[in-house]
């Protein structure tokens, strides 16, 4: 006897559905309808990633472009610095994103007491003569690596030339931690610009859930905006969603994707759970997707101007609905 597997997409409802004619209205039409709002942000930050360009719009209303990403190479130097020639039509900042790899290669280059960390911080401020800003986006540094860590990046900003604006991408978090490499209250003194990753609430080896669910987000938010000061902090977003099966339909999916699953299967209109949609079809695997559309971003937008925050941030260009830069505004509010 053959089973049925109940597969599942659960995400921001993306689209307005006519009961009438069973046709999905456009995202414009849903603008108009119920996204009219505009929200103002002083700042409006994205990343784009080196090779990528073509995605990136550079007349979207982006005040600042993360350019990813260099990262360390073997002999600590530093290897994949994007030309900022191909983004030369874009009039706003652009900041060099260095990220590390692996534990290990961090582990011995932030030490001191290797030639790595010397030379690694010299590579870094001879490239960043051709950028607006530096950023710094280390996500595999050990525990026992902490006081290192603080002191490479005490360093590193002092060794930047004059101008430049050094930024840290540092995790999410709803409270104060007892151990953390990333402590709010220390490393809002290690830089000019703090991005908040607030997203992966729900990541690959986890339960199904919201990459970043609005009531999470909330909290991420009073917390940031509690410690952070506001000309410091740039809240995160992300335009992206994440898929959990038994199959292969797991990772991140891009809202194109997740068009081109609602048309196939000629899905049924979704119904919401703690904010976020879901809706259901048969196949042979069972799979949950969240992803973020326009409606999301634009709640999830005003939730930071509530707190006070006047700079958020997207993780990255080319998987948001273009739609949505029509809704945020940036400049001095």
């Amino acid at each position: 006897m053959k089973v049925k597997i109940i597969f599942l997409l659960i995400f921001f409802s993306f689209f307005n559905f006519s009961f009438a004619d069973d046709t999905i209205a456009s995202v414009k039409e849903l603008s108009q309808d119920t996204l009219v709002e505009k929200i103002p942000f002083n700042e409006l930050w994205t990343y784009v990633l080196d090779g990528k360009e073509d995605l990136f719009d550079e007349n979207c209303g982006a005040t600042d472009v993360c350019y990813f990403g260099a990262t360390v190479g073997t002999k600590g130097q530093l290897v994949g610095v994007p030309s900022v020639e191909k983004l030369k039509r874009f009039k706003g900042r652009i900041h060099l994103v260095i990220a590390d790899t692996n534990h290990t290669s961090t582990h011995f280059m932030l030490n001191p007491k290797y030639p790595l960390r010397k030379a690694f911080i010299r590579s870094i401020v001879e490239a960043s003569k051709n950028f607006d800003g530096v950023q710094i986006d280390f996500e595999y540094v050990l525990q026992e690596d902490k006081a290192n860590l603080h002191s490479f990046l005490k360093e590193l900003r002092r060794r930047l030339p004059s101008g430049k604006i050094f930024s840290l991408a540092i995790p999410a978090r709803i409270r104060k931690l007892k151990t953390d490499l990333y402590d709010y209250n220390q490393i809002v003194k290690m830089a000019d610009k703090l991005f908040v990753m607030a997203y992966d609430e729900h990541w690959s080896g986890s339960k199904p859930g919201p990459v970043a669910s609005l009531s999470w987000c909330d909290k991420v938010a009073a917390y940031a905006a509690s410690v952070i000061p506001p000309e410091k902090l740039v809240m995160g977003q992300p335009f992206y969603g994440r898929a959990w099966s038994d199959d292969t339909s797991r990772g991140a999916y891009k809202l194109t994707s997740a068009q081109r699953i609602i048309e196939e299967q000629n899905l049924s209109p979704p119904q919401r759970k703690d904010g976020i949609s879901y809706i259901k079809w048969t196949v042979t695997a069972n799979v949950t997707l969240f992803y973020d559309d326009v409606e999301s971003i634009h709640a999830r937008s005003k939730i930071y101007k509530k707190y006070g925050i006047t700079a958020t941030g997207f993780w990255r260009t080319g998987l948001e609905d273009p739609e949505i830069w029509k809704l945020l505004e940036a400049g001095d509010k």
